[in-house]
């Protein structure tokens, strides 16, 4: 999974056609553990890019996708988010949210 640098690293990437972008911060135990099953997932799915956003660090890009508390999952296809999961889940649920791209 991809930690982002920069503001325009993070628009580059949600450029792709499939991206899975997990909004957290380095304090938060459910971000750290969500990001622990979204990295199984990437070694098991392909044509997907995965991508992790620390929102105190990136605070613009946060307050542009509305992400208020953490952890947040969203779908980017194409620049847009086309679906958006909040609070820590299962890998099956987690699964079945990716497999709705």
């Amino acid at each position: 999974m991809i930690a982002i640098k920069t503001t325009n690293e993070f628009n580059e990437l949600i450029k792709n056609n499939k991206v899975v972008v997990s909004f957290g911060t380095e304090w938060s135990m459910p971000s750290k553990m969500l990001d622990m099953i979204l990295e199984e997932i990437e070694e098991e799915t392909t044509g997907i890019d995965f991508i992790k956003v620390d929102i105190d660090r990136y605070r613009t890009i946060a307050k542009e996708y509305n992400i208020l508390n953490v952890p947040v999952v969203c779908l980017f296809s194409n620049s847009k988010v086309v679906k958006q999961q909040n609070g820590l889940m299962r890998k099956e649920e987690l699964l079945n949210l990716i497999h709705q791209f």
